[in-house]
């Protein structure tokens, strides 16, 4: 049923006042709470919720549907507690149409200590990290982050859905440290904000025991890589109908064993790569590359370790001013 949060005669009047009360008496149904607008400088916590489940869901909504107009801020210096949403060991948890953001900090949104099935959907965010969580989905959010950090972070952490989300930012995606396993990338725009160190768009750094999916985003004018696949990603990695543009270094990197990039489209990389493999048994196939630039341009290139991969079905114009070194495909050893 619903309860109301703020405004004229509210149920509970803070963000705090609910969460003390969903952390300690629980639900016995499905709760929604309907956010009037305002800006509730605020920090919360949602533990393990007593009777929460995939019935007794818990939903804090923005009764306006407006995100810009529901604003929950936490702008205080607090290295310690670096939120100003944790999931700390909360389940069936959904946020939506909702801002939720940080000052004089990192993190809008964390989760952590085996959060599950929780969500943020069409809101407004700037830096998130999950860590410790699984079946944790981002939807059709907006994050925007102008630190020298990754919009959102991902780390030992299963069945996370990052999808249609709207990046700006200078670090965009990170999968990093062991124990992912199900990760899946798909439908997301990530635009890079200018920084004099560079910035990627999508990076899967760490171990990851399976899946990997990178599928149908939208990546544009990052300084270094557009999407990087690491040495220790999973088995069935899939880097597939993604758009990248005017990228500087690689479009793609495959750096490690058995991942397939295909239907790839790769336009205006700048004196650079569009796809280098230097992964075993890989598959770059049907990619659409073009690259440009004053200086050396490469089509796709293929270090000594990609010497097993197949190169199929590829078209690659490569229109960088130096024509006697640029390759369409480039084989880096003798």
């Amino acid at each position: 049923f619903p309860v109301t949060i703020g405004g004229i005669n509210p149920d509970f009047a803070t963000f705090g006042d609910a969460v003390s009360a969903l952390n300690s008496a629980g639900v016995s149904c499905p709760v929604v709470f309907k956010v009037r607008d305002g800006v509730y400088a605020e920090q919360i916590k949602l533990f393990s919720i007593p009777g929460a489940s995939a019935i007794n869901t818990v939903t804090f909504e923005s009764e306006s549907g407006d995100s810009s107009k529901v604003e929950l801020h936490y702008k205080l210096n607090n290295p310690t507690n670096d939120f100003t949403v944790k999931f700390s060991g909360a389940g069936y948890v959904t946020f939506r149409g909702i801002s939720i953001l940080r000052s004089s900090g990192a993190y809008g949104l964390l989760s952590d200590d085996q959060s599950t099935n929780v969500s943020v959907e069409r809101g407004v965010l700037n830096g998130v990290l999950l860590n410790n969580s699984k079946w944790v989905k981002l939807l059709r959010d907006r994050i925007a982050i102008f630190q020298w950090m990754w919009a959102v972070g991902v780390s030992a952490s299963t069945n996370i859905r990052l999808e249609e989300n709207d990046y700006s930012s200078h670090l965009g995606i990170r999968v990093y440290n062991p124990q992912n396993d199900s990760i899946y990338i798909k439908g997301n725009r990530l635009t890079w904000v200018p920084h004099p160190w560079g910035g990627s768009g999508i990076s899967i750094e760490g171990s990851v025991k399976d899946i990997v999916e990178v599928d149908s985003n939208r990546i544009k004018g990052f300084a270094n890589n557009g999407i990087y696949v690491g040495a220790l990603a999973g088995s069935r990695s899939k880097v597939r109908f993604n758009g990248i543009d005017s990228v500087r270094d690689g479009g793609i990197v495959l750096d490690g064993q058995a991942i397939e990039a295909t239907n790839n489209r790769i336009t205006n990389i700048q004196s650079g790569t569009g796809i280098l493999v230097t992964a075993r048994g890989s598959l770059v196939a049907n990619n659409y590359i073009h690259t440009t630039g004053a200086g050396i341009s490469k089509g796709i290139t293929l270090h000594p370790n990609g010497s097993t991969s197949k190169v199929l079905f590829n078209n690659v114009n490569v229109l960088g001013t130096d024509i006697l070194n640029g390759h369409a495909i480039y084989r880096d050893w003798e």
